[in-house]
């Protein structure tokens, strides 16, 4: 408010001010000429309504804001979506392959016993079959001629009777049939020893456990059969005993 040469002046400013904002009616005014205090009355409602002005003001420029702001194209909002979480590698369990155990010197052996008893078989079956037939034409009578002659000849001729064929190969045959069951039984244990060096090796490695190392095979069938691996095959036997001291060898480590 500028300043005014009177204070009647300045009260008619007020009352101006007072009535175009509403607070007094067009025919009411501040009373005062008579007051002691009516300068300070008057500053105090000019600094009031410049206050209420300014607040007006302030009030008014945000709302225009509000209003700039909702007109203002819409922002893009970029939603993040959540990333799936990173699959776990499943741990697949470890195969363990079979050592193949080759023994050539073995596999031949039995390859000849093998063919000389099927040789010996098809011997057999050839006198056998020959037999008969000898037998058969001995039986047929001759209707046209010569039937003395026929049965004479058959009576000097000396018949071995099939069983004597049969004795002759008999201790063979029992032999080979002993060496058969025995490469069997080989081959069942080794066999589950293999088996025993994988459940061994698996439990080990992947599930962190010790069983017994010599798998399912009955402790004294099996130290039977190492003591016979001593006189039959040395080199499997150093196979196997290689296997177990390295078994004890990765228990002492990890202790």
């Amino acid at each position: 408010m500028g300043k005014f040469d009177n204070i009647d002046d300045a009260s008619k400013h007020v009352d101006e001010q007072l009535i175009l904002r509403g607070f007094l009616n067009s025919n009411q005014s501040l009373q005062l000429n008579e007051s002691r205090n009516g300068k300070l009355v008057i500053n105090t409602v000019h600094r009031l309504l410049t206050s209420l002005e300014d607040k007006n003001r302030q009030l008014e420029n945000a709302h225009n804001t509000i209003e700039e702001l909702k007109k203002a194209p819409k922002l893009v909002e970029i939603k993040e979506t959540p990333q799936p979480a990173p699959k776990i590698p499943r741990i697949q369990p470890i195969q363990v392959a079979k050592p193949a155990i080759k023994s050539d010197r073995t596999a031949r052996t039995f390859q000849v016993k093998l063919n000389r008893l099927q040789s010996t078989i098809d011997e057999l079956k050839w006198q056998l079959n020959s037999e008969r037939n000898r037998s058969r034409r001995s039986t047929e009578a001759d209707i046209t001629w010569n039937i003395q002659e026929s049965i004479q000849r058959n009576e000097e001729a000396p018949q071995s009777p099939p069983l004597e064929i049969i004795d002759q190969y008999r201790d063979e045959i029992t032999q080979l049939r002993v060496e058969l069951q025995k490469f069997l039984h080989d081959r069942q244990m080794i066999s589950q020893h293999l088996d025993g060096v994988n459940r061994y090796t698996y439990s080990v490695e992947v599930l962190d456990i010790r069983p017994k190392s010599h798998g399912n095979v009955e402790k004294e069938e099996w130290s039977r059969w190492i003591e016979q691996l001593e006189k039959d095959d040395v080199e499997l036997k150093e196979l196997i005993q290689d296997w177990y001291e390295i078994v004890e060898i990765a228990m002492k480590v990890k202790e």
